[in-house]
């Protein structure tokens, strides 16, 4: 283990996702605690995410999904993910966290750990998230973990019947 995928003062790590956890993973996706309404929308279907978490966990694609493991007990507690976007030198990233360790500081600290990863493993300058204007407890962990908000984007999400605006972060290698 590397310092840049732990930090044993949160005793989390960030790890590849096991064979094993896959079944648990598809049963978050479709827990409507751990989907809150945040994760409500936009959700590939379960073949696509175990097709995507067997490639990660089989080395035939760079991981996109990594497990958060709390160190203590060696419990998932979450995922981060992260793509590069095509044509473009920046990655987008996001996590996940079960909503009985929500508000912990874990989703700040593996997404600290996901862009140290990032941006010692690949060649890029720029890490961007986004999250609803309506999910404060992510941007607070979005500032936390060192991004700085960038923009708003209008009427981007349309939920509930309301539209809501998109929060756009961005982290530089430099900052």
């Amino acid at each position: 283990m590397t310092p840049a995928n732990c930090d044993h003062r949160m005793r989390v790590r960030i790890r590849q996702v096991k064979d094993e956890e896959v079944p648990a993973i598809l049963r978050w996706l479709e827990d409507p605690p751990f989907r809150s309404e945040f994760l409500a929308f936009g959700r590939d279907s379960d073949s696509v995410v175990i097709e995507k978490l067997g490639d990660v966990v089989h080395g035939k694609e760079e991981a996109s999904y990594l497990a958060i493991e709390r160190i203590m007990d060696s419990k998932l507690i979450g995922l981060v993910f992260s793509h590069k976007v095509p044509n473009f030198h920046y990655f987008e990233v996001g996590f996940y966290v079960v909503p009985q360790e929500r508000s912990k500081g874990y989703g700040t600290k593996a997404m600290r750990l996901l862009l140290e990863h990032i941006f010692e493993k690949r060649s890029v300058k720029t890490i961007v998230a986004g999250t609803s204007s309506l999910n404060v407890a992510s941007q607070k962990a979005l500032l936390k973990a060192g991004f700085k908000k960038v923009g708003t984007l209008k009427k981007t999400l349309f939920r509930n019947g309301l539209w809501e605006d998109s929060i756009i972060y961005q982290v530089t290698s430099d900052e």
